[in-house]
């Protein structure tokens, strides 16, 4: 009986993981390609990331430090720390227009 489950097993494994490659190749058959903005999106993320990650840092030392000074509030920490909540990285989606960058966690509200 073992071995018949066994067999079972890797067989509904072997269709999840079939139907996974196909479901991945329809989603890049249907786009165009756009190497400009993903070795764009490269070339400034090796300059974006270390600054990025400085800001991070800094704005995690200061909600801590602010939480500290006004004796543990909690909501006076989240608000300096939620200034870092942004994208972390720039995505090709993001040179070509498809997706927003935001660099703090607030919602951008266009009238």
């Amino acid at each position: 009986m073992s071995r018949y489950l066994r067999s079972a097993c890797l067989a509904l494994i072997l269709a999840v993981l079939a139907s996974g490659a196909r479901a991945a190749d329809e989603e890049f058959r249907d786009r165009t390609p756009e190497p400009g903005a993903a070795i764009g999106a490269a070339f400034i993320n090796v300059v974006f990331l270390p600054l990025r990650l400085v800001a991070t840092v800094g704005d995690a030392f200061l909600g801590g430090f602010t939480g500290f000074m006004i004796g543990g509030d909690r909501r006076a920490a989240w608000d300096v720390w939620n200034l870092a909540g942004g994208d972390q990285i720039i995505t090709p989606g993001m040179l070509t227009g498809r997706e927003r960058f935001r660099f703090d966690s607030r919602e951008v509200h266009n009238p």
